[in-house]
């Protein structure tokens, strides 16, 4: 109802159920022992999807951003919270304390993170694949913290370097094995999604155990990592993955709850340090992130969304503290201001994610008019207009939305100049403005994007495309673009073409104004029709049977629609609009 993450439900159900609610659990001790098991779990998925070989496969932006992220970000966070400090603000009990706070907020969620962008179906965009990619170089960082933190409190030299030596040697023993011994046994495995189910837990298991005997000495936690990167370049991992989740999904459910457990009764102190500890998130991110990214790629837009969606903390940031809650690093109330700390960020998440399209477009007019002021231009010049009347408007550039382009290039190319994409991948603005067509940036479900994304100068846009269904516009509909669009001052007179996937959906949208409805099926089987009358006039039914499928596609092949059915009945519209052709009663037609 809230469309929050399930994370906060968890950790709110672990407090209603323990001392500090209803009591109903005093002692947590017996479900803690189960709930490792859900960590060790989630962190041997994680592994199961950081492919190494992928990574240097992502571009200079995401490599160098991911390396040096973390780094800004915990510097910058450890010298604040240290001023902080000095001003009498306690991050808790332990010496470590200040510095475990300023780590784990150096880390992003991937799980709220990836969920919400796949609500908005943004995984596959630019800003998306860069969000992931930093999000698997924080889990690289994270392993590398977990390798130190037994030695944090005696930090050798020799035995930190112990520990990286027999973390190497563990990853030599798990890449041997993954390379000459689990591929035979996998592949007799692999006509029983059970038997690969079981055969990844004892593997992850098997790990876990060489990893601590007393020669290794290292965590079940790090193996279980370890023990995923060595699998995840198996054929299998995505079908281990989706196996796996239920099982882990029950256990990790047992281990936030017992997070939440043992949350002491709420003091202001802790709350007030955890709303610090995001104000200082949120600034610092912009640092360590944007000014980075920006840097590398001079892209504003891709600079911002990545920002955004990765404006909050992990819950590997609770793994953290609570590991080093075992080894005595630092205290319950440490471990407190941190699950608060996430709370209130993953909260804000699924608002700042939701809109941060709409940020980019306040950030970008301010860093424009700044940038313009210091190249000494002036307001008068903020205007991009190219001389030409961009009247015909697409809200979203899908499959027909491209083969439309290419059959008005054909048959129409001055139309070209009359029409303006909007859509929230940069994927294919460089094919579009090549061909005469301008391109805006935005998402198209935000009525202040689309305002700001409009043709510049345009003061009545005459014709409004929405050519995607609503399956595949993610949390939008037809009908609420049109509102949207609709009520923008310049697309008040215009014309909407919109989709409908059910014949059920076609009367609504022309009640709400629409003034023709695309249903695909409709057309292609009007167009199919068309063609067959044309081909039986004047011939008998015997002649016409027997030939049929030879000189239907003939016919197809003279018309050059068998590929464009449907985008062909498109552009007949358009060019009938753009010609200022009324409406002639489509609505009965259709």
């Amino acid at each position: 109802m809230f469309n929050q993450a399930l994370l906060l439900g968890y950790l709110l159900g672990g407090v209603l159920v323990g001392p500090i609610g209803l009591g109903l659990i005093q002692d947590a001790v017996d479900i803690n022992m189960i709930s490792e098991l859900g960590l060790i779990l989630l962190l041997f998925m994680i592994g199961l999807e950081l492919d190494v070989s992928e990574l240097l496969k992502m571009g200079k932006v995401v490599i160098v951003t991911g390396v040096i992220q973390w780094p800004i970000c915990t510097l910058c966070h450890l010298g604040i919270f240290m001023v902080f400090n000095k001003m009498g603000v306690s991050f808790g009990e332990g010496e470590y304390a200040t510095m475990y706070m300023a780590g784990c907020c150096g880390i992003s969620s991937t799980m709220i993170v990836v969920k919400l962008l796949s609500q908005k179906m943004e995984t596959d965009t630019a800003a998306g694949r860069l969000t992931i990619g930093i999000l698997i170089f924080q889990d690289m960082w994270a392993i590398i913290i977990m390798a130190i933190q037994p030695n944090l409190a005696n930090p050798e030299i020799l035995g930190i370097l112990k520990t990286f030596g027999m973390m190497f040697a563990l990853l030599v023993i798990a890449f041997s094995y993954s390379k000459y011994v689990l591929p035979a046994i996998f592949q007799a495995a692999s006509s029983s999604l059970e038997l690969l189910l079981i055969l990844a837990m004892a593997w992850c298991f098997f790990i876990c155990c060489i990893a601590i005997l007393p020669f290794f000495d290292l965590s079940m936690e790090l193996a279980a990592l370890i023990a995923g990167v060595a699998m995840a370049t198996f054929p299998y991992s995505g079908e281990l993955n989706g196996k796996i989740k239920y099982i882990r999904d029950y256990f990790i459910t047992l281990y936030f709850v017992s997070l939440g457990m043992q949350i002491p009764t709420p003091d202001a102190a802790s709350i007030l340090t955890a709303l610090l500890c995001c104000a200082t998130v949120l600034i610092i991110r912009w640092l360590g992130l944007f000014l980075v990214i920006e840097s590398l790629s001079c892209d504003d837009c891709l600079a911002t969304v990545a920002t955004m969606n990765l404006s909050e903390v992990s819950e590997f940031g609770l793994v953290l503290c609570s590991l080093g809650r075992g080894y005595g690093h630092v205290g319950t109330d440490t471990v407190t201001i941190m699950i608060w700390t996430f709370s209130i960020l993953a909260v804000s998440a699924s608002y700042y994610i939701k809109y941060n399209h709409a940020a980019y477009v306040k950030i970008h007019r301010i860093l424009g008019r700044f940038r313009k002021k210091s190249d000494g231009h002036d307001d008068a010049d903020d205007d991009d207009d190219d001389g030409h009347c961009r009247d015909i408007v697409l809200m979203g550039f899908g499959r027909i939305a491209s083969a439309l382009i290419s059959e008005i290039q054909e048959r129409c190319p001055a139309l070209l100049s009359r029409m303006h994409v909007i859509d929230s991948s940069m994927k294919f603005k460089s094919r579009i403005e090549n061909k005469g067509v301008t391109f805006a940036y935005g998402d198209i479900g935000s009525e202040d994007v689309l305002q700001h994304a409009m043709p510049h100068g345009e003061e009545h846009i005459k014709l409004v495309l929405i050519t995607q269904p609503d399956s595949q516009l993610g949390n939008h509909t037809n009908s609420k673009l049109m509102t949207i669009a609709r009520g923008l001052p310049c697309c008040k007179e215009a014309k909407m073409i919109c989709t409908a996937e059910h014949t059920a959906d076609i009367d609504g949208l022309y009640t709400q104004g629409a003034s023709y409805v695309l249903k695909m099926v409709k057309l292609s089987a009007e167009r199919l029709a068309d063609m067959l009358e044309q081909y039986a006039h004047g011939m008998g039914d015997g002649e016409f049977n027997k030939d049929l499928v030879h000189d239907l596609h003939s016919v197809l092949d003279d018309h050059r629609t068998r590929d464009t059915v449907r985008e062909r009945r498109v552009s007949d519209v358009i060019n009938e609009c753009a010609a200022g052709i009324k409406d002639k009663e489509r609505k009965v037609s259709v």
